[in-house]
C-alpha cells in the first residue's frame, strides 16, 4: 500500500475521487466542482491510499479557519483554533473497510498537518461505529467532543471531535 498527496494536476484524480464519493450517504458527498476545488486549494491536504494501482482510500483535510467559514451557519459552536485542520472527507472502498486503510489515512493526514506546523484535527463523523473507533484511536488525545446535527449532512446524528496530534 502506498499513501500520497494528490492535487488537481493529476489526470483522472477528480473522477477517481468522485467515484468514491458515491460511498457517502446522500448529501454528505461532494460534486465534481467541489472535488476539483478541494484538489486545487494548496492549503488543503488531499491524501489517497493506493493498493496495486487502485485507489482504496481518500481523505481531505482543510485548515480549521476555512471549515469554520462554511460551517458556522449550521454549527455556531465550531470555532477557529490555531494549528488545527478539519478532516472534512474520508472514505475507504467497501472491500477494504477493516480499519487498516482508515488508520493509514489518519496517520498520513497527521504527518502532513505536522509538516505544515499544525498540532490538531477536528472532524464530524457519523455517530456510532466510526466515531467510537476514532475515539479509541486517539485515546487520551481527545480535546473536545459533542453531538451535532447539520442539515447539509442530512438527517444523521454526528459526533464532532477535536484531537491533539503531537
Amino acid at each position: 500500500m502506498k499513501a500520497r498527496l494528490v492535487d488537481d494536476k493529476e489526470k483522472g484524480m477528480v473522477e477517481a475521487i468522485l467515484k468514491m464519493e458515491g460511498l457517502f450517504p446522500q448529501k454528505i458527498g461532494y460534486g465534481e466542482w467541489d472535488v476539483w476545488d478541494n484538489l486545487q486549494n494548496l492549503n488543503n491536504i488531499n491524501i489517497v491510499i493506493e493498493e496495486d494501482g487502485r485507489i482504496v482510500g481518500y481523505m481531505l483535510a482543510i485548515p480549521q479557519a476555512e471549515a469554520v467559514e462554511y460551517l458556522k451557519k449550521e454549527d455556531p459552536l465550531i470555532t477557529v483554533k490555531d494549528g488545527m485542520y478539519h478532516a472534512d472527507q474520508g472514505v475507504v472502498v467497501e472491500d477494504k473497510r477493516n480499519g487498516v486503510i482508515f488508520r493509514l489515512l489518519i496517520r498520513e493526514i497527521m504527518l502532513e498537518v505536522r509538516k505544515r506546523g499544525g498540532n490538531s484535527l477536528s472532524s464530524y463523523m457519523l455517530a456510532g461505529g466510526l466515531s467510537t473507533a476514532v475515539e479509541k484511536f486517539f485515546e487520551g488525545k481527545v480535546i473536545g467532543k459533542r453531538t451535532a446535527r447539520l442539515p447539509s449532512y442530512g438527517d444523521h446524528d454526528l459526533t464532532y471531535i477535536e484531537v491533539e496530534i503531537f
